[in-house]
């Protein structure tokens, strides 16, 4: 089966995926300003997922928060602007030029009903990859990279909405301010089956497996590497957890990345499924 909605895909390379990694850091830190007002503000999920966001025109967007339903803490990677929106009026800050500490501010006298302001907001406590804005650096001026790495979120979340809607114990595409990937979780087994099977589909951005964005295909629980199928797009991760990988160096090279992405994805979840029976 083949990805439905292709016309929605962008196409990558305008940056080398080795060259996203500054923008892909940075873009990382503002994230979790929208993990703050989730911990902060919205109803607490056992799955976290109240502390996730979705990919929705070309931004990040919180969860809905808990005070005020229709209200969302949002960022758009291209502008590297934080959003505050509601039906009514919206309240935006550019974080080029702006610390972290900063933006943590005025989000919190945004979101909060006392007239002072004070009410700041809970951090989350996520181990993530250094940068300096961390430590007080300003944000830098967003550039091409910013675009070619919303790019690469734009069309996974195509790519995955489209997986997720055809399959039917699929979860909701969403994205996780700890490892910043954008996935999608498929049921093998019934809800409160013990030991449940699952195979995860997804886009990471580049983590300590290399700065260049990836393509996943994990499954739980991890079988003896030797009962894992031969793939023939891709390759198989086994060092600290296993999965198919789709590289961009590889997603790059096709006239298709549309297509190519989806053959992967097709091929290694069926191969999960195998090595899960």
């Amino acid at each position: 089966m083949t990805l439905e909605r292709r016309s929605t895909w962008s196409r990558l390379g305008a940056v080398a995926p080795g060259h996203l990694e500054d923008a892909r850091l940075q873009t990382h830190h503002a994230v979790q300003l929208l993990a703050a007002a989730g911990q902060s503000r919205a109803e607490p999920r056992r799955d976290d997922s109240h502390r996730g966001f979705v990919w929705s025109d070309g931004a990040f967007v919180g969860e809905p928060l808990e005070h005020a339903r229709s209200v969302r803490v949002a960022l758009d990677p291209v502008r590297l602007e934080l959003q505050v929106r509601r039906p009514e009026s919206g309240a935006r800050l550019a974080l080029a030029g702006s610390t972290l500490a900063a933006a943590r501010g005025w989000l919190s006298r945004e979101l909060t009903d006392h007239p002072t302001g004070s009410e700041d907001l809970d951090w989350p406590e996520y181990e993530i990859p250094a940068h300096p804005v961390s430590t007080g650096t300003p944000f830098g001026t967003p550039d091409e990279r910013h675009a070619e790495l919303a790019r690469w979120y734009g069309n996974a979340a195509s790519a995955l909405g489209a997986l997720s809607s055809r399959e039917p114990t699929a979860s909701a595409v969403r994205g996780w301010p700890h490892h910043f990937d954008l996935a999608t979780l498929i049921a093998v087994d019934p809800p409160g089956a013990t030991d449940a099977r699952s195979i995860g589909v997804g886009l990471s951005p580049g983590d300590a497996n290399g700065a260049a964005p990836y393509v996943y295909v994990n499954l739980w629980p991890y079988p003896d590497p030797g009962r894992l199928p031969r793939l023939q797009s891709g390759r198989w991760h086994t060092a600290g957890w296993t999965g198919a990988v789709l590289s961009a160096d590889e997603l790059l090279e096709s006239t298709d990345q549309a297509r190519t992405f989806s053959a992967f994805v097709d091929e290694a979840v069926a191969a999960c499924r195998q090595a899960l029976a």
